[in-house]
């Protein structure tokens, strides 16, 4: 068999990936540091030295357009030195004489991927592809070959490739590569100094540092967040046994389904704990609401449900609401919150409630994980929820991004809803000039009134 050249020569920090024996890959690489071309000649390699009959390799991007855009010339360049091999230009594949092939697909259209094999599989971007494509396609398009994955990208907060990233760079199974800027060499110093100064700090730690922590673009919450952080106001803390509790939900079936514990002391609103699953019924979050009663040896007064907690199942005619009172919750611990009439109303007022938050860092700041994926934590929600611009009849408008963040973010902004409406009992929130029915309000202790501790008290608490 001759011996077949291509015009790629590895750089130094791609040496290790490309020698690696794990099964899997995440690699972690700054803008214009090479991954992408990496990973395409790392298909070329495979495919060709594949032994199995017709092998199929593929490089998934979240849109058709964008992996053709970003890897097509890519693949073609690289593979022009193979004698015999077709391009389709069509398809998006090249095609070489062993009958093997590397074509280039978009998550956009998942559902046509369904029932290929796959020998080897890259997946760039990751977090903005739906985790449906890998549980449900992609991965079991790997397992009649023991194909490998290779997933690459650059941060975008601690989303779902932060996670990815975090498990699998202390599992012996998996290969690893964090490559800043800094430490790759491969832009010149002056380009990168060209590029920090007209960038914004968050931005440069994000693109070419590689940072997950850096604030992503349009953070709705994250200046805030980061401020409590500063002010040491996400730590962990005992909750006030002396104090009733609340919580504040966003549900979901197939979705999402987020819960977050809340104490009120005086001006200051504790976010003592936070849980979040995937497809779990009713009945699941009503025995964690009863399991933090008895671990923290609180009681939780109400729970605050977003406004479709009313709409009835076609299947059973019931709703959430029916589905929590048979899983055990009282109609009194109940209360549901009215639709907003434009989200922002109550983006705007949790924008002025969380400075007044104290966030318990281990309950709140733990993702979730479970069987072929993650969910967020609470605080992450909060750090990452985010906005982008959207052209209506030619305006644009901002809007919030409905993705694994906005579940855990809509759940809070339950609490502030009822707080704009004056709902939660109990408490100084009662004293608000929108609030839809004005009531007396008595400030100072009263029969209503709850302990304060010390280091926490502000102001006297206004009191229904």
């Amino acid at each position: 068999m001759p011996t077949i050249t291509l015009p790629y020569s590895p750089r130094d920090a791609f040496r290790p990936f490309h020698a690696r024996s794990q099964r899997w890959a995440v690699l972690v690489v700054h803008r214009r540091g090479g991954k992408t071309v990496a990973a395409i000649n790392e298909l070329v390699k495979a495919c060709a030295l594949c032994t199995r009959r017709a092998p199929r390799f593929a490089y998934l991007a979240p849109y058709r357009m964008q992996a053709k855009t970003i890897a097509w010339d890519y693949l073609k360049h690289y593979t022009a030195p193979i004698p015999e091999r077709a391009v389709s230009e069509g398809e998006l594949y090249v095609q070489l004489p062993n009958d093997g092939r590397v074509t280039l697909y978009g998550a956009d259209n998942y559902e046509a991927l369904r029932g290929i094999y796959l020998d080897g599989v890259v997946v760039d971007e990751p977090a903005d592809i739906e985790e449906e494509v890998w549980t449900s396609i992609i991965r079991p398009a790997l397992a009649d070959r023991e194909g490998w994955g290779v997933w690459i990208g650059t941060p975008k907060g601690r989303n779902a490739f932060f996670r990815l990233y975090d498990r699998a760079r202390n599992d012996p199974e998996w290969f690893t590569l964090r490559l800043p800027a800094s430490e790759s060499k491969i832009l010149p110093e002056l380009e990168l100094r060209s590029a920090r100064a007209g960038m914004s700090e968050a931005s440069y730690s994000r693109e070419f540092e590689c940072s997950f922590d850096a604030a992503i673009e349009g953070a709705i919450y994250g200046e805030i967040i980061d401020k409590l952080r500063g002010a040491k106001r996400i730590h962990d803390f005992p909750p006030e046994p002396q104090n009733p509790a609340f919580t504040f939900w966003d549900i979901g079936l197939s979705d999402f389904g987020c819960v977050w514990l809340v104490q009120f002391v005086g001006r200051d609103i504790l976010l003592l704990d936070y849980i979040s699953r995937s497809g779990e019924p009713a009945p699941y979050y009503v025995g964690a609401v009863r399991g933090w009663e008895l671990k923290y040896g609180i009681r939780v007064r109400k729970n605050y449900l977003p406004h479709d907690a009313r709409t009835r199942e076609r299947s059973t005619g019931k709703t959430y609401i029916d589905a929590i009172k048979d899983a055990g919750l009282q109609v009194h611990e109940i209360a549901v919150v009215d639709r907003t009439p434009d989200i922002w109303l109550g983006i705007n007022e949790l924008r002025q409630l969380l400075p007044r938050c104290f966030i318990h860092e281990s309950n709140c700041g733990k993702s979730v994980e479970m069987v072929e994926r993650s969910l967020p934590s609470g605080l992450d929600c909060l750090e990452y929820y985010h906005r982008k611009e959207e052209s209506d009849s030619g305006m644009l408008r901002e809007t919030p991004v409905h993705d694994e963040f906005s579940h855990g973010a809509d759940a809070l902004r339950t609490m502030a809803e009822a707080y704009r409406n004056g709902m939660i009992e109990g408490t100084s929130f009662v004293a608000r000039e929108n609030r839809r029915n004005p009531i007396t309000v008595l400030r100072g202790p009263g029969p209503q009134s709850f302990p304060v501790r010390e280091k926490f008290r502000r102001l006297p608490t206004v009191l229904r």
